[in-house]
């Protein structure tokens, strides 16, 4: 258990950090569009800090995948039904302990942490969010769409806006 204990702080040690950093990036970024804002309309000065909440929020979304496994591991242990094949995989079938649905979920809050600030920001110097905007950039190779193609360039309200697909996807 003390093993499992020491997995989850190692975890949260190494996610916390980033998601931190995504949420100041937000919070960044809003504070320079509203800078540029400010120097084109004659914006009064302000400034806003990272939320502790949305850095809470993220951060336990994580960890819970992580603890979910933890309990999982244990559950197996206490069972007798565990051995490290089971816990940790093997080449064919990943383990309880896989580390796959953590980054997934680690990489889901920062840019969701991220973002999220960033609109707090914009909400917090009473910058009208649908002001900044979001493009749409295609990758161009051979895995290109006629749809990406049609959707490259456009731009649309950072909070919430939708991309207008004018072609079918594959």
């Amino acid at each position: 258990r003390r093993a499992f204990d020491g997995l989850v702080d190692d975890v949260r040690g190494v996610i916390s950090p980033v998601i931190d950093e995504a949420s100041r990036g937000g919070f960044n970024a809003a504070n320079a569009h509203y800078s540029n804002l400010r120097d084109a309309l004659g914006y009064p000065r302000r400034h806003v800090a990272a939320s502790e909440t949305l850095l809470k929020v993220g951060l336990d979304a994580v960890m819970a995948v992580v603890l979910f496994q933890r309990a999982s591991a244990i559950a197996m242990l206490a069972q007798g039904r565990a051995d490290m094949a089971t816990l940790i995989g093997t080449d064919q079938r990943p383990g309880i302990l896989n580390p796959t649905p953590v980054l997934q979920a680690a990489s889901e809050q920062i840019v969701g942490v991220g973002q999220a600030s960033m609109i707090q920001g914009l909400i917090d110097l009473k910058v009208n969010p649908n002001a900044v905007l979001l493009q749409a950039v295609a990758a161009i190779d051979e895995r290109t769409t006629p749809c990406c193609l049609a959707v490259h360039g456009q731009a649309v309200p950072i909070n919430g806006g939708l991309f207008h697909l004018t072609a079918e996807p594959k």
